[in-house]
Order: C-alpha cells, then sequence, then structure tokens
C-alpha cells in the first residue's frame, strides 16, 4: 500500500513537473537547482549509507574519501600557484580543461570501487584514471566534452533515477509504479517534439540575475552546441 502512494505521487509530481517546465522553464530549473538538488542529496546520504554505498567495505569507502578530499580541499588552491612560475606553464596548459579531468577521473575511479577490496589496486586505480582523463580530455576531446557535459546533468539527474524506478517497479511490480516509469520515459520526448518559440517566454529581470549568477550559462551553451542548436535563439532573454 505504501509502495502504491509512493507511485501515484511520483505520477502527479511528474504530470506538474512537466507542466511548470512548458509554462516556465527557467524558473523551474533554477527552483531544482537551488532547492530540489541539495534536498535529493540531504535525502540520499543515509539511504547510501544504510546500503553501504554499494560497497563491500565501508572501511574502503572511508580511505577513498579522504583521498578525494584531500584532492578536493587542494584543487581549488591550485588558483594561488599560477603565480609561481614553476606552475605557471603547467596550469595554463591544463586550462579549462582541469574540471573535466577531474570529473572524469572521479566518475573512474568512483565505479572502480565496487570491484575492488585491495587498497595497493584501489590506489592503482585511481592513478590511472587520473592518467586516462588526461589523455582523453587532450587527445580525445569531444569525448571528454560529452562525459563532462552530459554526466553531471542528463546521466546523474535522469538517467540514475530512471534505473532507480525501473529497479523499484521490478521490485513491487505495481500498475502505479509502472505509469510512472513510462511517464518518465515519454515526458521529454514529448517536451522535444513540441513547437517551442522562445520569444514567446517572457522571463523577469529576476529571474535573468539568477540565472546568470547560477553560472550555468556556459553548460547550456555547451549543450545546445552538441545537439546542434542555435544559441542565439535560445538565449536571447540575455541580451
Amino acid at each position: 500500500m505504501k509502495n502504491k502512494i509512493i507511485d501515484h505521487i511520483n505520477i502527479w509530481l511528474l504530470i506538474i513537473s512537466f507542466l511548470v517546465a512548458i509554462y516556465l522553464p527557467f524558473e523551474l530549473f533554477l527552483f531544482s537547482y537551488a532547492f530540489l538538488g541539495p534536498l535529493h542529496y540531504l535525502t540520499e546520504i543515509n539511504w547510501l549509507d544504510d546500503k553501504k554505498f554499494f560497497l563491500n567495505s565501508k572501511y574502503k569507502v572511508y580511505k577513498a574519501f579522504l583521498v578525494f578530499a584531500i584532492i578536493i580541499a587542494v584543487f581549488p588552491l591550485l588558483k594561488y600557484l599560477e603565480s609561481i612560475e614553476l606552475f605557471k606553464y603547467w596550469l595554463d596548459s591544463l586550462g579549462p580543461n582541469r574540471n573535466s579531468i577531474l570529473l572524469l577521473s572521479g566518475f573512474i575511479f568512483s565505479v572502480s570501487l565496487i570491484f575492488l577490496k585491495k587498497i595497493k589496486h584501489i590506489l592503482l586505480v585511481l592513478l590511472l584514471s587520473i592518467i586516462f582523463s588526461v589523455v582523453c580530455t587532450f587527445y580525445i576531446p569531444k569525448v571528454a566534452i560529452i562525459i563532462g557535459v552530459f554526466l553531471p546533468t542528463l546521466v546523474h539527474v535522469y538517467i540514475f533515477t530512471l534505473l532507480f524506478m525501473i529497479y523499484g517497479q521490478l521490485k513491487n511490480r505495481t500498475r502505479p509504479g509502472l505509469i510512472s516509469v513510462l511517464l518518465l520515459i515519454l515526458v521529454p520526448i514529448i517536451i522535444i517534439f513540441l513547437d517551442v518559440k522562445p520569444s514567446a517566454y517572457v522571463v523577469s529581470d529576476y529571474t535573468k540575475t539568477s540565472y546568470i549568477d547560477s553560472g550555468f550559462i556556459p553548460l547550456n551553451i555547451s549543450i545546445a552546441d552538441l545537439l546542434g542548436v542555435d544559441n542565439k535563439a535560445f538565449f536571447y532573454f540575455l541580451r
């Protein structure tokens, strides 16, 4: 009974989100980014902890988190090293690719934690994932761009949610659950084929300012470029 109630709530939330996305796309985007995103992580942590982060050993997780905590803590400090000639050339050569390298290596390393147990293997894969990310970023930039753009957005937000919903449906096998999964698949397809006219949207100055300050414009432009969309037509409201 509880699962059916949750499935019904999901159905109505999907319908409401679909309608809001059509009429208030930018406002919904900012609301999701500012409130739903942090709320999602806040509720997810306890669930992941109960599942032992889907890994065999929590001790291993703490070691891995310690390594990444050090990397994340040191990484922002690199900009202060630009004044030192020894590091300036290296940092300039990486340029904006630093974020792509960190994201790609972090993803590969995280996946490897599911299969590895020994700390020496974990450290070896960490090193190899960084090397692979650097090579991929500089010599196969298209792949790095696609991963860097879609991994934290489409894959993380949509694909993972869809997979979890499918997993829940296979486990519980309820009709409302099946409907919610189908809705999640159909909604973006319907939006893609909608006759969207950017000039029809009236965006408030507050929304413009918030959207610009969010720092998501480069990400949205990158997605538009990958999809072959005219940026000027879709970002006209910033003028």
